[in-house]
């Protein structure tokens, strides 16, 4: 009887592993797309979304409009990274600003 349980756990299981795997690789190339931006649209990508500050915070005496204009351009970057390895689609990168 036991057995038969753990036959029946299994598939879900491995469905649920198998998307916790998806999201690791998703995760891991996310993070080297980010490390392979520079300058201030590395800073401008943490300090928005890592650590969640605003745009008038991220700003800290620049422009907000070029925080905007940073965010676009990394985002752009990410996103041309990320889509061969179809880790996003262009139908999930609408901006959020």
């Amino acid at each position: 009887m036991f057995s038969e349980a753990l036959r029946l756990e299994k598939e879900p299981f491995l469905d649920d592993l198998t998307v916790s795997v998806n999201n690791l690789e998703a995760g891991i190339a996310l993070g080297e797309a980010i490390k392979a931006l520079t300058g201030a649209k590395f800073d401008v990508i943490v300090l928005r979304f890592i650590t969640g500050l605003s745009v008038a915070r991220t700003a800290m005496g620049i422009d907000e409009a070029t925080v905007k204009s940073l965010t676009t351009q990394a985002r752009h970057k990410l996103e041309a990274r990320l889509q061969p390895r179809r880790i996003i689609s262009p139908a999930t990168t609408k901006d959020q600003e």
